[in-house]
């Protein structure tokens, strides 16, 4: 079966464009008051690997997860609302930025600890195990995680009892403005794991080569799929953060003219396009307005 490019342009533009939506409201309006971890530049992964699980499979991320939600089928109103810190956001209103939650479609949680999200995702997967079901689980995470003790916990656990799980590593080559040539030896994160599980490392310039990758992985179980990525703003908030020194703005604009969703868009008609990005545009701008009129929550405890 081909790769769909209508649907990988359809969710990989919903994310950009609700974001881009984020950048240009966040300082504007000072509505949006919790931290906000943003994924552009980083969709492709998300996107691709999402496309590859199953409705039943289940996800936990880390902190820089509106991508991955999204992509998961999450509620585009619900995370709006969430970051307004409103009572119909998907965590209630008290989660923010970066603990979206919405079990229906099989997104457990954001999670804001380094590490933390492994351990819990393999916990889900011993679980399956036990149970005998044939669900998979998938966790996201930066390339910083790999430096815990949790982490490798994790794996060896995992490797141990043939867990249904897919470690899913994010490599955008900085931990907040530390290099990953600062922090890790110099070897590829992927060829670490090769001890351990099926592991492979992709870049997200192909979205179709992720989701095979992503396939591959799923069916592994467990499997480990580094994503060679880039983000494009700094690590919190919505600026450029070349003036911070630890990259250059020749650095970032050159990875973003590598930008992965013009090569997705010129998959498919132009038309096509057009429409995507016309109805996804009405969609955003009313999550937005929906948050705002949304009513705040109750306060606990009083």
């Amino acid at each position: 079966m081909s790769f769909d490019y209508e649907l990988a342009y359809r969710m990989l533009y919903l994310i950009r464009r609700t974001e881009e939506e984020i950048v240009t409201r966040y300082h504007r309006d000072s509505l949006m008051r919790c931290p906000t971890h943003l994924s552009i530049g980083q969709e492709a992964s998300a996107v691709g690997v999402m496309m590859a699980l199953q409705p039943e499979d289940r996800v936990w991320a880390y902190h820089r997860c509106h991508a991955h939600y999204l992509a998961k089928g999450g509620d585009l109103d619900a995370m709006v609302a969430e970051l307004h810190g409103k009572a119909i956001g998907c965590a209630g209103g008290w989660g923010g930025s970066m603990h979206l939650a919405d079990e229906s479609v099989g997104f457990t949680e954001g999670s804001t600890a380094v590490g933390n999200c492994t351990s819990i995702a393999v916990g889900a997967a011993f679980a399956n195990n036990l149970e005998g079901n044939e669900k998979v689980v998938a966790t996201f995470f930066g390339d910083a995680t790999v430096e815990t003790g949790q982490f490798w916990e994790s794996v060896n656990f995992a490797s141990l009892h043939h867990l249904p799980i897919m470690f899913v590593c994010e490599n955008n080559l900085y931990s907040t403005a530390t290099p990953l040539n600062q922090r890790q030896p110099d070897s590829p994160i992927y060829k670490r794991l090769k001890e351990f599980m099926w592991s492979a490392q992709v870049s997200d310039e192909n979205i179709e080569n992720i989701h095979t990758a992503a396939l591959k992985c799923r069916e592994a179980g467990p499997g480990f799929l580094e994503v060679s990525t880039y983000r494009f703003l700094a690590h919190v908030g919505p600026n450029f953060d070349w003036d911070l020194g630890y990259r250059t703005e020749e650095e970032v604009r050159g990875r973003m003219a590598q930008d992965t969703l013009p090569e997705v868009r010129g998959k498919i008609k132009e038309s096509v396009a057009e429409e995507i990005e016309y109805s996804v545009t009405a969609r955003v701008l009313l999550a937005f307005e929906r948050a705002e009129a949304a009513p705040w929550p109750e306060a606990i405890g009083v």
